[in-house]
């Protein structure tokens, strides 16, 4: 545990750039291999990407419309294959890398990867400051597997009968301000999103189209202490339907945090398994600064596969280049 009370929250909003890939599992895999191919080995690439400040994964469990039963007027409940099987939660040191990583180099060998184990990947980024890390009072950076306390994403629509700026203004200052004051909540970061801009299909088969109808324009991770009651958390707050169509509400079964700060965690580096073993063995020394610099190399100062000092000349010549055409330009 950390000793600054608010050095998670304080550390997830300086991210620069924030996005969120929503993914759907391909059918013909189990739901534990596609846990794994995701976990321990597509993930192990975000852990060697330059620039990612933050990478989770949260995996989730169907929407269970029980759970907001009493939202009168509100959709809780959609068709199972609208809804998305995991979600991989991304902060990035920039706008420049955030918008970097999105080119067609960047996104093939993550392309061809994706076909294996999703049949639907689609992606928007977060509206800042209107995203942001409101509570985390776990106040632990590096938190996986399988969640012991209540954790859930509620994905909202908006009503179209208010504006955009309206349900922003609403779900930052009226919902999130009132929860963040609860004792019971112990996670609250609220992800505000453009919408998601449709792609051509991968050649692989990934499916990169979503229907506007069907988006979500904000979702939030919501985690509970032990014996709250989810839907107590709307009760009492006023004009809901007037400004929010839908809320589904997916339970987190397991989270996975590859990249924290701009470098990667423990499981980034080795994967989950790995990481679990040497916890269960005892094995500290293997979580070492030298241990894991002479098994990866310069991949443990985030994501970079070069030596910093060949990152500090290639600036250093650029920005000598720029002075030299300003002088005699």
């Amino acid at each position: 545990m950390v000793a600054d009370a608010n050095f998670v929250k304080n550390t997830e909003n300086k991210a620069k750039a924030v996005a969120t890939f929503f993914c759907w599992q391909k059918t013909d895999l189990s739901k534990n291999l596609f846990t794994r191919y995701w976990r321990d080995v597509h993930a192990i690439w975000a852990a060697r990407t330059p620039g990612f400040y933050q990478y989770r994964q949260l995996h989730l469990d169907k929407v269970d419309p029980a759970l907001l039963s009493d939202l009168e007027g509100i959709e809780t409940n959609l068709p199972q294959e609208d809804q998305p099987d995991g979600m991989a939660h991304i902060s990035y040191s920039s706008s420049f890398i955030a918008n970097l990583l999105r080119k067609p180099f960047a996104l093939k060998q993550a392309d061809e990867d994706n076909a294996i184990f999703v049949s639907k990947n689609t992606y928007q980024r977060s509206v800042l400051p209107f995203s942001q890390t409101f509570v985390d009072r776990t106040n632990h950076p590096d938190i996986n597997g399988s969640l012991q306390k209540l954790r859930f994403v509620l994905a909202f629509k908006r009503n179209a009968e208010v504006s955009t700026e309206e349900f922003r203004s609403y779900l930052n200052h009226n919902l999130c301000d009132a929860w963040g004051k609860r004792q019971e909540v112990q996670r609250l970061r609220l992800e505000v999103l453009q919408p998601h801009e449709n792609l051509p299909n991968s050649p692989k088969g990934v499916v990169q189209t979503w229907d506007r109808g069907k988006q979500y324009q904000a979702w939030i991770e919501l985690g509970l202490s032990e014996g709250s009651s989810l839907r107590s958390m709307f009760t009492s707050l006023p004009d809901l339907q007037k400004h929010i169509s839908a809320v589904h509400a997916y339970p987190v079964r397991e989270m996975y945090t590859i990249v924290f700060d701009g470098k990667p965690t423990l499981v980034g580096l080795r994967g989950y398994q790995a990481a679990q073993t040497i916890a269960e063995a005892g094995a500290d020394f293997q979580k070492s600064k030298e241990v894991l610099k002479f098994t990866y190399g310069a991949a443990i100062n985030g994501g970079r596969l070069i030596p910093q000092s060949i990152y500090v000349a290639l600036v250093s010549v650029v920005i000598i280049g720029i002075l030299l055409f300003l002088q005699f330009s």
